[in-house]
C-alpha cells in the first residue's frame, strides 16, 4: 500500500478540494496523512478527517494568522515552512508520496524529494504570484522557483485546462486536470425560478474577502428588499457582513458551515454568483467551486467578464455575465425580477453539462489513474 502525506496551509475546516482528493485516495487504498495550518490555533496538535469508516490523521501547526494577510504573514509563513520540513523529516519512513497543495507548501516537499527520493505531486490550486499580494521585487524569483519545481515534480495538477497558460515557461513531466467539481452521490431535484416571482434569492458560500463584489452586492440588497441573500464563510469581510445581516432582514449570514450545509444553502437559492475582479491576474484563470456547484444544483450562475469562466457561461448559456460593478449587478437583477423566462432553460443545460463533463466521478478517476503512474 502506497502512503501519501498531504500538505495544506489552512485548517481544512472546510476545504472541499482537499477533502475530496484525500477521500478519493483513501477509498482507492492509499494510506493518507495530512499536515495543515490551524490559523485559529484552537484545534490542538492533532485531528482527523473521516473517510467512510477510516480516520485520516491531521497534524496541525497551530499559529494564529489571518486569511488574506499577504506579506504581513510572511514571518508566520516561514515558521509554517519550518514546521512542514521538521514534520516531513520526522515522518519520512511513513510516506512514499508528498501531495503539496500550492506554492506555500511545496518547497519543504521538494527538499524531501531531493534528499530522500520521495515522489512529489504538486497540486496548484492557485498560481502563487498571480493569486497573492507578492511584493514586486519578489515576483520574478518566486516565479522562477515555482516553475523550476513544476519541472521537477513527478506530477502536476491544475484546476482547469486554461491554467496551462499561467505556467508558461515550465515543462512538467506529467499534468492532470482536476476541476473543482462537487462530490455528491445522490440525484438532486431540479429547482427553477417561476415566472413573475416578486423576489429573488441569492446564495454565496466561500471566502469573504475583497475582489469578489461582495460588499457591492450587499449594497444592492440593502436598497431592494426583493433581493434576498444568504451568505456563509469566513475571511476579512466577515465582521462587516455580520453587521449588515443584523441591520437588514433580507441579508442572512450563517458564519462558517460544513460542505453539506453549503450545498443546502445554494440549493435553496434561485441564482448563484461567482463575481471576481478581472483586474486580479489569477481571476483570469478562475475555476471556482461555485461554477460546478451551480451546474450540479441546476442554478444559473452570475460571473464577471474577463474572469476565465465567462466564456463557458456564454457558450453553454448556463448563466449571465456582467461587468465588475455594483450597477451592472443591480441592473441584471432588476431585469431578472421583471422576466424569468430564460432561467429554467439555463438550469437544465447546466445540470446536463455537469453530468457529461464535470462530475466528480470523472475527476476521481483522473486522480487515481495519475497516482497509479507514480
Amino acid at each position: 500500500m502506497k502512503k501519501v502525506i498531504y500538505l495544506r496551509s489552512n485548517p481544512i475546516d472546510p476545504d472541499p478540494r482537499v477533502e475530496k482528493e484525500v477521500r478519493a485516495l483513501s477509498k482507492a487504498g492509499f494510506d493518507v496523512t495530512i499536515l495543515a495550518w490551524d490559523r485559529d490555533a484552537d484545534k490542538g496538535n492533532k485531528g482527523q478527517l473521516i473517510s467512510e469508516k477510516k480516520q485520516i490523521p491531521i497534524y496541525y501547526f497551530s499559529l494564529k494568522s489571518n486569511f488574506g494577510g499577504g506579506i504581513k504573514n510572511i514571518i508566520k509563513l516561514a515558521r509554517f515552512q519550518f514546521y512542514l520540513l521538521k514534520k516531513l523529516l520526522s515522518l519520512r519512513n511513513h510516506y512514499d508520496i508528498i501531495h503539496a497543495a500550492d506554492f506555500d507548501t511545496v518547497i519543504p516537499a521538494y527538499f524531501m524529494k531531493v534528499l530522500y527520493k520521495k515522489k512529489l505531486v504538486y497540486d496548484i490550486f492557485d498560481f502563487y504570484v498571480d493569486a497573492f499580494s507578492v511584493p514586486k521585487i519578489l515576483i520574478k524569483p518566486i516565479k522562477k522557483i515555482d516553475l523550476g519545481i513544476i519541472n521537477r515534480a513527478d506530477a502536476v495538477i491544475l484546476a482547469t485546462e486554461n491554467r496551462l497558460k499561467q505556467i508558461m515557461g515550465s515543462n512538467p513531466k506529467f499534468i492532470e486536470y482536476i476541476h473543482n467539481t462537487p462530490e455528491v452521490k445522490t440525484e438532486l431535484t431540479l429547482s427553477t425560478l417561476p415566472k413573475n416571482r416578486e423576489s429573488i434569492t441569492l446564495g454565496y458560500v466561500g471566502v469573504l474577502q475583497p475582489g469578489r463584489l461582495l460588499e457591492e452586492i450587499l449594497n444592492v440588497a440593502s436598497r431592494n428588499p426583493k433581493i434576498k441573500i444568504t451568505l456563509a464563510g469566513f475571511g476579512p469581510l466577515e465582521e462587516s457582513i455580520k453587521e449588515k445581516s443584523l441591520k437588514y432582514e433580507n441579508i442572512v449570514f450563517l458564519g462558517k458551515v460544513d460542505y453539506s450545509e453549503s450545498l443546502k444553502i445554494n440549493a435553496e437559492s434561485d441564482i448563484m454568483f461567482a463575481t471576481y475582479d478581472p483586474t486580479i491576474p489569477n481571476h483570469a484563470y478562475s475555476s471556482p467551486n461555485k461554477l460546478y456547484e451551480a451546474m450540479l444544483l441546476s442554478k444559473p450562475l452570475i460571473v464577471c467578464n474577463g474572469t476565465g469562466i465567462d466564456e463557458l457561461i456564454n457558450t453553454e448559456k448556463i448563466g449571465f455575465t456582467i461587468d465588475y460593478s455594483e450597477k451592472s449587478f443591480e441592473n441584471l437583477l432588476e431585469t431578472i425580477l421583471q422576466d424569468h423566462h430564460d432561467l429554467e432553460c439555463m438550469a437544465k443545460k447546466s445540470y446536463a453539462l455537469y453530468q457529461q463533463r464535470f462530475s466528480w466521478s470523472v475527476m476521481e478517476n483522473r486522480l487515481i489513474e495519475m497516482y497509479k503512474r507514480l
